[in-house]
């Protein structure tokens, strides 16, 4: 794991970020200055990849805990809530054709939602397995691929990034 000194996002020392959280392997942090949270220590790449493919999500797209993934259909409840809330406070996201990144998309619940109003949706997603199953399952444009897939995609595309 990698201690983070600073946030990472606008390198804020950590000291002066408050703690907002304390978690069994690590602490959250929120920045006073950008409005960031973030935990420390961070997982490296190669640790969360496996963390990802091995400890949460398994080769039948169960959660580990035993519990089937949301049965292959958006959680109405949460994903149309959220849906419903954002485009209260950002009207324009409303519009059919509107591009969305989610990126970490999970099994892809989000962006299946937005999907069905017409919404242009890209995902990327950790673990192979919940990338093929948001693919197989919604019909979704998952990439499986990490933060470093973020580089290839060109700048000011998207409405909505998650």
């Amino acid at each position: 794991m990698l201690e983070l000194r600073n946030c990472p996002v606008c390198d804020t020392i950590k000291e002066v970020c408050r703690v907002v959280h304390i978690r069994k392997d690590d602490k959250l942090y929120a920045c006073p200055t950008c409005g960031v949270l973030f935990a420390s220590p961070q997982y490296e790449p190669s640790e969360l990849k496996h963390i990802y493919n091995k400890e949460f999500y398994n080769d039948d797209v169960t959660l580990h805990k035993g519990t089937t993934a949301l049965g292959g259909a958006p959680d109405p409840t949460a994903t149309e809530t959220i849906r419903k809330a954002l485009i209260k406070r950002y009207p324009a996201l409303a519009a059919p054709g509107i591009k969305i990144l989610d990126y970490g998309c999970g099994l892809g619940q989000f962006l299946a939602t937005f999907k069905k109003y017409g919404a242009d949706c890209l995902g990327i997603e950790l673990s192979g397995v919940a990338a093929a199953s948001a693919r197989q399952r919604f019909g979704l444009n998952v990439i499986e691929g990490d933060e470093e897939t973020l580089e290839e995609l060109p700048d000011g595309e998207f409405q909505l990034i998650s």
